[in-house]
């Protein structure tokens, strides 16, 4: 089963995830850090909502799972964020419009 870390603090933004994710056989997990993950659990995929600017939670998790696939969203004009998510070794990097227009495909495609 897919396990999915959901770094999302936006209710109405969880609220989408939950939605479009429904009858699917993945596990979602909304977690404030990657320490507040269950100490035996390895994500499949972390999504990040970046719109508040903070990176500092993509990179405490790139460094405790470096081989797990990231997706981060984040306000179309923030393109200097853009490239620090994706010098971070971000798997891939949107804006919010494109995140929230097809969250179900872009979370089982990366998975």
């Amino acid at each position: 089963m897919p396990k999915i870390a959901l770094f999302i603090t936006d209710l109405l933004f969880q609220s989408q995830v939950r939605v479009a994710m429904q009858g699917s056989d993945a596990e979602l997990m909304f977690v404030s850090s990657p320490d507040a993950l269950p100490a035996d659990t390895t994500p499949t995929l972390a999504v990040f909502d970046l719109s508040s600017g903070n990176l500092a939670l993509l990179r405490a998790f790139r460094e405790k799972f470096p081989a797990v696939p990231t997706l981060a969203f984040l306000p179309h004009i923030h393109t200097d964020l853009k490239a620090q998510a994706e010098a971070l070794g971000c798997t891939r990097v949107l804006s919010r419009f494109e995140f929230s227009k097809n969250i179900r495909q872009l979370l089982t495609s990366l998975q």
